[in-house]
C-alpha cells in the first residue's frame, strides 16, 4: 500500500515489472492510477545533459516515464520533445529539427521507436537509458538510432542504474546476451 492506493503483485513477473516501475519513479496501482514516487535518476539525467554540448536521446519503457522525463527536462529549462506522442507528420518534422539541433533532447519509447528511426545528424548524440528493456533486440535497435552505418563520430551510451538493484541486473544480463551473440556470430 502506498498512501491509500493498493498494489498487488501475485506473480514473480508482476513483481519484476513493479520493481522496474519503482526504480523509474512511479508505481501503477491496482486501480490503474500511476503514483509518482520520484527517483534520483531524473536529477542525474539533468546533470549529465547540462554538463555536455551533445544532443541526447533519452529512452524509457513506460509512457508515464516519458512524460516524467519531459516534465523534469522542461522544469530544468532543457529543450526537448517526446517523439512517441506525435503524429507521423509531426514526428518527421521533430526528427529533422532534432538532427538540425533545434532542441537538445529527443525522448523515445524503447519498444515502439527503436526500429527504423534515424536520429543521427551533424552534431554528436549521446544516449541515456532511464529504463532498460530485458530484450537485447530492443537494446540493439535503440543504439542503432544514434549510431548508423558510415557514421564517423563516437556514440556514447549511458545506463542510469540504482545501485544494487534490478537496474544493474538488467544491464548485466544485456551484457551477457551481447557476449553470447558475439560468440555465436564468430562461429
Amino acid at each position: 500500500t502506498i498512501g491509500k492506493a493498493k498494489i498487488t503483485a501475485p506473480s514473480s513477473l508482476t513483481r519484476l515489472e513493479k520493481m522496474g516501475q519503482i526504480l523509474a519513479g512511479f508505481i501503477k496501482t491496482d486501480d490503474g492510477d500511476n503514483e509518482w514516487l520520484g527517483s534520483p535518476k531524473y536529477d542525474e539525467m539533468i546533470d549529465i545533459i547540462n554538463s555536455s554540448t551533445d544532443s541526447f536521446v533519452v529512452w524509457g519503457r513506460h509512457r508515464v516515464v516519458l512524460e516524467m522525463i519531459e516534465t523534469a527536462l522542461t522544469k530544468a529549462g532543457i529543450a526537448c520533445k517526446v517523439l512517441s506522442k506525435l503524429s507521423p507528420e509531426k514526428a518527421d518534422l521533430a526528427k529533422k529539427g532534432f538532427r538540425k539541433g533545434l532542441f537538445k533532447v529527443a525522448i523515445c519509447q524503447i519498444n515502439s521507436e527503436s526500429k527504423g528511426l534515424n536520429l543521427t545528424g551533424d552534431q554528436p548524440v549521446s544516449t541515456i537509458y532511464l529504463e532498460n528493456s530485458m530484450s537485447i533486440d530492443d537494446r540493439w535497435q535503440s543504439e542503432s538510432r544514434t549510431h548508423r552505418i558510415g557514421m564517423t563520430g563516437t556514440a556514447t551510451y549511458i545506463d542510469l542504474c540504482i545501485e544494487d538493484s534490478l537496474d544493474e541486473s538488467i544491464v548485466e544480463m544485456l551484457k551477457c546476451k551481447l557476449k553470447i551473440s558475439d560468440y555465436i556470430a564468430t562461429y
